[in-house]
């Protein structure tokens, strides 16, 4: 897996120590480690830089308190863009049966392009994976409502035409700082839950063009007027199902399980229901043609 793009950065504000050491640091929202550790057992990192043409080999099996890596001099190339060219060799093995799947591709390009999608649209980074340029992937979605949330917080709120595809992605300036499912996971999801409402639809797009500081110290407050935003805006997400729960004898089911050749009591439930209600269609279109 190759990953290539424009970037001028990555190695300039960071020491080499900084960038390679084993720990919570986070440099840039690159997530350097995180990565790394995740899909491969040996990562290449190669700056195209006519002030600094650097290569650098990190080897996981070679590793102690820090991350081990072997830095060589590289000669600048101009027949290619300047940039970081990032190349993870020795996959882990659940990453390869990963990527052998057929859809694999298509998905890690879907979000990489969606994660970095205001970099990509502005200019500012030029990104391609395995030779394929990336361009800007936005919502393509009906957008239910707009609005500005206390002064500072772009909201979007749109309405899937998938039942899997929900969740809230969060974007301080061009940075992606939660995608969908974490999201969810920051802002309770599940306190949106009402009777009748279904958000297994509901995609929410947050733009905050402050500082990341100022959005931790207010996002207690900001989450809980998402919430609330979200649930006025609740009649674009009524649901077509509802659960139906009751408790019942269990020798009374387990009778019925046998009979009717079922596994389960939810099976049996959705027979009574269905046999219901074929009886009340029954009588009422016998009542309807008299």
């Amino acid at each position: 897996m190759e990953v290539e793009d424009n970037s001028d950065d990555f190695m300039i504000n960071f020491s080499e120590d900084e960038i390679f050491k084993i720990g919570s640091n986070d440099i840039n929202g690159t997530n350097l480690m995180k990565t790394f550790f995740s899909l491969g057992n040996r990562m290449e990192i190669l700056t195209n830089d006519k002030s600094n043409s650097t290569k650098f080999i990190l080897d996981l099996s070679q590793f102690g308190d820090e991350l081990m890596y072997q830095k060589y001099d590289y000669i600048y190339n101009d027949k290619i863009e300047d940039g970081i060219f990032i190349k993870i060799t020795d996959l882990d093995d659940k990453i390869k049966e990963k990527i052998s799947e057929n859809s694999f591709n298509a998905n890690f390009i879907s979000k990489l392009s969606r994660m970095y999608c205001k970099y990509i649209e502005q200019g500012l980074l030029k990104l391609s994976v395995n030779s394929i340029e990336l361009i800007p992937n936005f919502i393509d979605e009906k957008l239910v409502v707009q609005d500005i949330i206390m002064n500072d917080y772009e909201v979007k709120i749109y309405k899937s035409k998938s039942k899997s595809d929900s969740g809230i992605e969060i974007f301080i300036g061009n940075d992606m700082v939660y995608d969908k499912e974490s999201g969810k996971k920051e802002i309770r999801w599940s306190s949106l839950n009402q009777p009748k409402y279904s958000f297994s639809k509901c995609i929410v797009e947050v733009n905050y063009n402050g500082y990341k500081e100022k959005y931790d110290e207010n996002k207690a407050v900001f989450y809980d007027e998402l919430i609330k935003f979200i649930k006025d805006n609740k009649d674009s997400f009524k649901s077509n199902t509802i659960t139906i729960q009751y408790e019942m004898d269990v020798s009374k089911v387990e009778e019925l399980k046998e009979y009717y050749g079922e596994n389960t009591a939810k099976a049996i439930g959705m027979k009574s229901f269905n046999k219901l209600y074929e009886e009340y269609s029954y009588r009422n279109k016998k009542r309807y043609n008299k």
